[in-house]
């Protein structure tokens, strides 16, 4: 997986400069700064080419990072000198950093990619402050885009996808992600178990490409875009939406520390 985003990142970075991406990372901004405070400190968990990171500290909020290529944090920490980065997966039982963060954020569907969620979460809870708030976006395994899918494959019975794979091919090289799928209800489960409050959910639909593609064309996508902002936190875009977005609480400690791991000194 950690060689798939290199290539991207490496050799077909305009991929991450559409305006369906500029869109996207304009309600992630927007979020983290309803949430943050200037003294806070802040973790990105799967931060690929760094574009908030950037974002966030040249706005005077203090950021570190974790991602799974070691390549990609050799770049950003090239770009960005002072600014910790740490190596390694979010899911890792080996995941170690002695830090406490105020707020962490992880976006672009990270949490899908992961293996092993509860134990995501389970490190997420150790990173955070009492209190501190954990704000992530993910695939929605009941859009109505998936709902539409899944009434094709079977009119009779609707099976919802626990996975999708994405296939991609980049500069001759194929790529394969898979991509775990979670419902609403089932991941508000899964946030209390591991001592999340989810505050609110939200979620978007705009930047489906067949979608996305249209309203550009028609010159009416800032307007759509406007709208949608303001109602995202509404129905049907938080139960529908492709893409949804969770603010969440910690609001009790697990008591375990994640075990072993390394920052990466460059």
């Amino acid at each position: 997986m950690g060689d798939y985003f290199e290539e991207i990142f490496t050799k077909h970075k305009e991929k991450y400069q559409n305006p369906t991406i500029q869109y996207m990372r304009s309600i992630d901004i927007d979020l983290i700064k309803s949430y943050s405070k200037k003294n806070y400190k802040i973790l990105d968990i799967g931060f690929g080419e760094g574009w908030h990171i950037e974002q966030l500290t040249k706005q005077g909020f203090v950021v570190h990072g974790l991602e799974i290529s070691k390549t990609l944090v050799e770049r950003l920490s090239s770009r960005l000198k002072n600014v910790k980065l740490f190596l390694g997966s979010i899911d890792s039982k080996d995941l170690r950093i002695e830090e406490k963060y105020d707020l962490v954020y992880s976006f672009f569907c990270v949490l899908n990619l992961v293996h092993d969620l509860r134990q995501a979460l389970r490190n997420i809870n150790s990173l955070l402050r009492d209190n501190g708030y954990f704000i992530f976006s993910i695939e929605n395994k009941h859009s109505i885009f998936a709902i539409n899918k899944a009434i094709k494959s079977n009119p009779n019975r609707i099976n919802f996808y626990k996975t999708r794979v994405v296939k991609y091919e980049i500069l001759g090289k194929s790529f394969n992600l898979e991509l775990r799928l979670y419902g609403k209800k089932e991941l508000k489960k899964l946030l209390k178990n591991y001592g999340f409050e989810v505050e609110k959910i939200g979620g978007i639909f705009l930047i489906v490409r067949p979608c996305f593609s249209i309203i550009h064309d028609l010159k009416v996508d800032k307007e759509l875009m406007r709208t949608e902002k303001e109602h995202m936190w509404e129905f049907p875009f938080n139960t529908f939406g492709e893409i949804q977005y969770f603010v969440c609480k910690k609001v009790r400690d697990l008591g375990t520390q994640c075990s072993k791991g390394f920052q990466i000194k460059l």
